[in-house]
């Protein structure tokens, strides 16, 4: 009685065990290689895009990511022109 307890035990451990791995790999990973190519696109680099291949929240994140660094290198082009147009920037005054 005793073994089958035990043996019963172990396998719900393990049964346990796997499902929490599985979770973790399934939801850990997509959000590393969003962090990671946040980190890339923060350090500049406006070429990079975020692939992310669950449709989830995730997912949802890293698309609208992908907007927001088109829209920052639009932004990016349009003061290079403004820049190249005039040669020069010229300083944002604050509101008082």
């Amino acid at each position: 009685m005793w073994n089958d307890v035990l043996r019963d035990f172990l396998f719900d451990i393990g049964t346990a065990g796997l499902f929490a791995y599985l979770v973790h790999k399934k939801i850990s990973s997509p959000f590393k290689n969003l962090v990671e190519n946040m980190n890339r696109i923060a350090a500049g680099d406006l070429n990079t895009r975020i692939s992310i291949d669950s449709p989830n929240e995730v997912y949802l994140i890293g698309s609208t990511f992908n907007v927001m660094v088109n829209i920052c290198k639009r932004c990016r082009r349009i003061e290079q022109k403004w820049k190249r147009t005039i040669g020069f920037c010229i300083p944002i005054l604050p509101m008082t």
